[in-house]
């Protein structure tokens, strides 16, 4: 693979030049941004803008790559048989609101998984209240397709 540059459009002055991808035949190819393997997805947020780096150093090519773990919540249903104290306990120790109570059943629901940080404070909690079986009632993992 290799670089060309369109040099039909000198004659535009300063103008940023896009940078085109050849194979080996002359076909172009484009530009891959990421390989991902089967059954893998891809979220992708992207902003474009146009520049050079003799402009301002903001434009110097560098690249940035994000992993970021994909939270798995599973709640036994006989964590609604806990009173209402520990549910609230659990709700009121994550730190960013993965969990609600429901007001009208008062049962536990996962109301944004996908704001877990893994912390684990919402299973330290039924650890520290001596719950039987508090790993089976609650517990945070990442996905492992991912």
């Amino acid at each position: 693979m290799h670089l060309q540059n369109e040099q039909h459009r000198q004659e535009e002055g300063n103008a940023v030049l896009p940078v085109r991808f050849f194979n080996i035949k002359g076909e172009e190819t484009g530009i891959p941004i990421v390989k991902i393997r089967r059954n893998q997805e891809l979220n992708l947020e992207c902003e474009a803008r146009k520049g050079i780096a003799k402009i301002h150093a903001k434009w110097q090519p560098v690249s940035l790559g994000n992993v970021e773990h994909v939270p798995v919540i599973k709640l036994d249903e006989s964590i609604n048989d806990l009173d209402l104290g520990t549910k609230e306990k659990v709700v009121q120790s994550c730190p960013v609101g993965v969990f609600q109570l429901n007001k009208t059943n008062r049962r536990l629901e996962i109301l944004n998984p996908d704001s877990c940080r893994f912390c684990g404070e919402c299973e330290k909690v039924l650890e520290s209240l001596k719950i039987v079986n508090s790993e089976r009632l609650l517990k945070v993992s990442a996905r492992t397709d991912r």
